[in-house]
């Protein structure tokens, strides 16, 4: 029974859209899909492990040459949600 519960309370969070969704690798794929979770209005925690591209997130400069990522800011504005560090994932 309680399975039954805790999958209602899922379905209800995704119709609600009030979770969060964490994305490991920034890359080609990773960055597009976050930009497609950002587009729907849902939180996004992004991982990798090149401090490098962690950095230009933060900046709001995207290292993929892709229009649709060109302006991507939304790393710039919640800068805590973008890391090389697991630990950003916790409890979120």
């Amino acid at each position: 029974m309680k399975e039954k519960e805790e999958i209602n309370k899922l379905k209800k969070k995704i119709i609600k859209r009030n979770f969060s969704v964490g994305i490991i690798g920034l890359g080609y794929v990773g960055l597009p899909i976050c930009a497609r979770f950002i587009k729907a209005n849902i939180r996004v925690f992004g991982i990798d492990n090149d401090i490098k591209k962690v950095n230009s997130l933060k900046k709001g400069l995207s290292y993929i040459k892709n229009d649709n990522l060109k302006n991507f800011n939304y790393f710039k504005k919640y800068k805590n949600q973008v890391s090389n560090n697991y630990k950003t994932l916790k409890n979120n």
